[in-house]
Protein backbone atom coordinates (compact mmCIF):
# COMPACT_ATOMS: atom_id res chain seq x y z
CA UNK A 1 0.00 0.00 0.00
CA UNK A 2 0.98 3.21 -0.70
CA UNK A 3 2.08 5.70 1.68
CA UNK A 4 2.37 9.72 1.89
CA UNK A 5 5.21 11.27 0.43
CA UNK A 6 5.66 8.02 -1.47
CA UNK A 7 6.43 8.61 -5.27
CA UNK A 8 4.68 5.75 -7.92
CA UNK A 9 6.36 5.84 -11.59
CA UNK A 10 3.68 4.81 -14.32
CA UNK A 11 3.82 3.21 -17.25
CA UNK A 12 6.95 1.18 -16.86
CA UNK A 13 8.48 1.61 -20.24
CA UNK A 14 8.86 -2.26 -20.49
CA UNK A 15 5.21 -2.47 -20.49
CA UNK A 16 4.49 -0.18 -23.63
CA UNK A 17 5.08 -2.22 -26.69
CA UNK A 18 8.13 -1.38 -29.62
CA UNK A 19 6.72 0.40 -32.43
CA UNK A 20 6.34 -2.02 -35.41
CA UNK A 21 7.49 -0.46 -38.90
CA UNK A 22 4.32 1.52 -40.02
CA UNK A 23 4.07 3.13 -36.37
CA UNK A 24 5.55 6.55 -35.46
CA UNK A 25 5.33 6.25 -31.20
CA UNK A 26 4.39 9.70 -29.99
CA UNK A 27 6.49 11.60 -27.51
CA UNK A 28 6.58 9.78 -24.65
CA UNK A 29 6.03 11.34 -21.11
CA UNK A 30 6.72 9.68 -17.79
CA UNK A 31 4.29 10.69 -15.26
CA UNK A 32 4.52 10.25 -11.99
CA UNK A 33 2.47 10.67 -8.75
CA UNK A 34 2.83 11.39 -5.03
CA UNK A 35 0.53 10.41 -2.79
CA UNK A 36 0.20 13.03 -0.14
CA UNK A 37 -2.82 12.46 1.93
CA UNK A 38 -5.08 9.42 3.47
CA UNK A 39 -8.61 10.29 3.51
CA UNK A 40 -11.79 8.50 5.33
CA UNK A 41 -14.58 8.87 3.45
CA UNK A 42 -17.90 9.68 5.55
CA UNK A 43 -20.74 7.18 6.05
CA UNK A 44 -21.12 4.59 8.47
CA UNK A 45 -22.90 1.05 8.01
CA UNK A 46 -25.94 1.67 6.78
CA UNK A 47 -25.16 4.49 4.06
CA UNK A 48 -25.77 2.66 0.67
CA UNK A 49 -22.88 2.81 -1.87
CA UNK A 50 -22.82 5.94 -3.71
CA UNK A 51 -21.92 4.43 -7.26
CA UNK A 52 -18.91 5.41 -8.68
CA UNK A 53 -19.44 8.97 -9.43
CA UNK A 54 -20.90 9.13 -5.92
CA UNK A 55 -17.07 7.71 -4.90
CA UNK A 56 -15.53 10.25 -6.61
CA UNK A 57 -17.60 13.25 -5.71
CA UNK A 58 -16.68 12.30 -2.20
CA UNK A 59 -12.73 12.28 -3.08
CA UNK A 60 -12.93 14.98 -4.43
CA UNK A 61 -14.46 16.77 -1.75
CA UNK A 62 -11.86 15.13 0.54
CA UNK A 63 -9.55 15.65 -1.43
CA UNK A 64 -9.19 19.42 -2.34
CA UNK A 65 -8.71 21.22 0.34
CA UNK A 66 -5.42 18.94 1.24
CA UNK A 67 -4.22 19.24 -2.71
CA UNK A 68 -5.34 22.82 -3.54
CA UNK A 69 -2.23 24.57 -1.22
CA UNK A 70 0.66 22.24 -2.88
CA UNK A 71 -1.17 22.64 -6.47
CA UNK A 72 -1.53 26.43 -6.24
CA UNK A 73 -1.20 28.42 -9.54
CA UNK A 74 0.34 25.51 -11.24
CA UNK A 75 -2.61 23.41 -12.06
CA UNK A 76 -2.28 21.60 -15.38
CA UNK A 77 1.19 20.91 -14.58
CA UNK A 78 0.39 19.62 -11.49
CA UNK A 79 -3.03 17.65 -11.51
CA UNK A 80 -4.93 16.11 -8.26
CA UNK A 81 -5.48 12.63 -8.27
CA UNK A 82 -7.89 10.68 -6.03
CA UNK A 83 -7.39 6.77 -5.30
CA UNK A 84 -9.92 5.05 -4.18
CA UNK A 85 -10.19 1.83 -4.30
CA UNK A 86 -14.13 0.96 -3.85
CA UNK A 87 -16.74 -0.97 -5.01
CA UNK A 88 -19.94 -2.21 -3.81
CA UNK A 89 -18.66 -5.12 -1.97
CA UNK A 90 -16.10 -3.47 -0.30
CA UNK A 91 -18.33 -0.45 0.81
CA UNK A 92 -20.77 -2.65 2.36
CA UNK A 93 -17.78 -4.19 3.99
CA UNK A 94 -16.68 -0.75 5.62
CA UNK A 95 -14.17 0.26 3.54
CA UNK A 96 -13.96 3.96 3.53
CA UNK A 97 -9.94 4.46 2.77
CA UNK A 98 -8.90 6.93 -0.08
CA UNK A 99 -5.97 8.55 -1.03
CA UNK A 100 -5.51 12.01 -2.32
CA UNK A 101 -2.74 12.63 -4.58
CA UNK A 102 -0.78 14.98 -7.18
CA UNK A 103 -0.10 13.45 -10.74
CA UNK A 104 3.20 15.51 -12.82
CA UNK A 105 5.10 15.06 -15.41
CA UNK A 106 9.69 13.71 -14.44
CA UNK A 107 11.09 15.57 -13.75
CA UNK A 108 10.72 16.54 -10.42
CA UNK A 109 12.69 16.25 -7.36
CA UNK A 110 11.69 16.84 -3.58
CA UNK A 111 8.66 15.93 -2.03
CA UNK A 112 5.01 17.49 -2.22
CA UNK A 113 3.75 16.06 1.78
CA UNK A 114 4.65 17.70 4.70
CA UNK A 115 5.79 21.05 2.28
CA UNK A 116 2.19 22.77 3.78
CA UNK A 117 0.72 25.50 1.52
CA UNK A 118 2.46 27.84 -0.98
CA UNK A 119 5.24 24.57 -1.36
CA UNK A 120 6.86 24.50 -4.44
CA UNK A 121 7.23 20.63 -4.37
CA UNK A 122 10.88 21.04 -4.99
CA UNK A 123 9.81 21.55 -9.23
CA UNK A 124 13.50 21.56 -10.84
Amino acid sequence: MSRPGRALALPKLADIPPPTDHEVLPKLTCTRFEVVSQVTLPGDASTAFPGDRGVMDRMRTACEPKLAPLIGSRRGSLVSLYLALLNKKSWDAGNRLGHCAISFAVPKSGRFAGAGAGATGGQG
